[in-house]
């Protein structure tokens, strides 16, 4: 516990009291904002293209309605390897999200489940968004908030996320 500092170790107990990883939901577009952009995206085309490019079985994922999720987009359980996404996610940002969840199912297989938390602290979701931003997402929440005070994904954020695309379980 000395490693994380009192409030790492209040960060990690919230998280693992949450029983979840969160990715906020993106905002709605602005009512004005181009048709053009919103046109040509197939939402079950997005989801099992990104599910395929990560190499991921769908059936460990699932949609849920914003309710359930609280207002988030995403919710990965890395103790089961699970993945509940909204249904409500606009298809621009499905990619997006699937690819940060896919970050923490890759967090929990290489920790063993909540060990994740022990071993990223107060940086999971930061190497989650890290990682989903090195595989092409252009909607990066947590990586956003902390461009606004640093530089976003530090090196060590970023060959953490590196580690967590390039490993394979054998576990599934």
């Amino acid at each position: 516990m000395t490693k994380l500092g009192v409030s790492g170790f209040i960060v990690v107990t919230f998280l693992a009291a949450l029983g979840a990883l969160l990715i906020p939901r993106p905002a709605a577009p602005e009512p004005h904002a181009p048709a053009a952009a919103l046109q040509g995206c197939d939402w079950q085309a997005e989801w099992h293209g990104t599910l395929g490019e990560l190499g991921e079985d769908p059936a460990a994922w699932s949609l849920a309605d914003s309710a359930e999720l609280e207002g988030n987009a995403g919710v990965a359980w890395m103790d089961t390897l699970t993945v509940l996404v909204s249904r409500d996610v606009p298809c621009r940002y499905l990619g997006d999200v699937i690819r940060h969840e896919w970050m923490h199912l890759q967090q929990g297989r290489m920790h063993g489940g909540w060990g994740a938390y022990e071993h990223y602290g107060a940086r999971l979701e930061i190497v989650a968004d890290c990682g989903s931003w090195l595989l092409g997402s252009a909607y990066t929440p947590y990586r956003d908030d902390a461009r606004t005070v640093a530089f976003g994904c530090t090196m060590q954020d970023l060959a953490d996320a590196r580690e967590l695309i390039r490993f394979r379980s054998t576990d599934g």
